[in-house]
C-alpha cells in the first residue's frame, strides 16, 4: 500500500552508507525527505542540496533508498562517478523499501506493468507526511525542486536559506 498526505511515516532501524539508523531517531526534530530513487538526481544536485540543507536552523534530513531488485536489471542508466552526499540506505531484503513504495502504475494494457513509482516523501517535525512529489520513470531530476518544495512547506523559515538554482 502507498503511503498518503497525512498518514506517520513508518519507523525501522537499518543499514546505511553512513552507518546505521532508527529512522524516527536520525529525523529528529527537523523536516525529512526521502528518496525512493536516488540515482535519479546527479551527484551535483544532491551536493548543493545537501550543502542547503544544512544551513538550515534545524538541519533537513535526506535520505535514498537502494534501488529495487527489478531495476537492478533493466538497461543501465548513466551511474553517479562520485560516491552520493546522501546516505543511502542498505536494504538486501527489500522489507524497507516496502513501506515505502509509491503508488503502482497502470501503464496500459500494451505496457509491461511497473510496480514501483519514483517518489519523494517530504515529512514534517512531528513524522506526519506532509506531501508526496511523484514523477515519470527515466528522468533525470534536480534536488533545486525539492528544495523549492521545502521551501513552499515553510522547512526553512527562520533560517536564512534560499532556494537554490537548478544545475546548467
Amino acid at each position: 500500500m502507498a503511503l498518503l498526505p497525512g498518514w506517520t511515516a513508518p519507523d525501522f532501524a537499518c543499514d546505511t552508507t553512513s552507518g546505521p539508523i532508527r529512522f524516527h531517531a536520525w529525523l529528529g526534530s527537523g523536516w525529512g525527505v526521502v528518496l525512493t530513487h536516488l540515482d535519479d538526481y546527479t551527484t551535483q544536485s544532491l551536493g548543493a542540496g545537501m550543502d542547503w540543507a544544512k544551513t538550515c536552523a534545524r538541519p533537513i534530513k535526506v535520505l535514498g533508498l537502494d534501488s529495487p531488485p527489478h531495476e537492478r536489471r533493466a538497461p543501465p542508466r548513466p551511474r553517479q562517478s562520485a560516491p552520493s552526499p546522501v546516505p543511502r540506505l542498505v536494504d538486501p531484503t527489500g522489507a524497507v523499501r516496502t513501506l515505502w513504495r509509491g503508488i503502482a502504475i497502470d501503464a496500459g494494457h500494451d505496457a509491461p506493468a511497473l510496480d514501483d513509482d519514483h517518489v519523494v516523501y517530504f515529512l514534517d517535525p512531528a513524522k506526519t507526511i506532509r506531501m508526496t512529489l511523484s514523477y515519470s520513470l527515466f528522468q533525470s531530476r534536480d534536488f533545486s525542486d525539492i528544495v523549492s518544495v521545502l521551501h513552499a512547506l515553510g522547512a526553512d523559515r527562520h533560517c536564512g536559506c534560499r532556494p537554490i538554482r537548478k544545475a546548467a
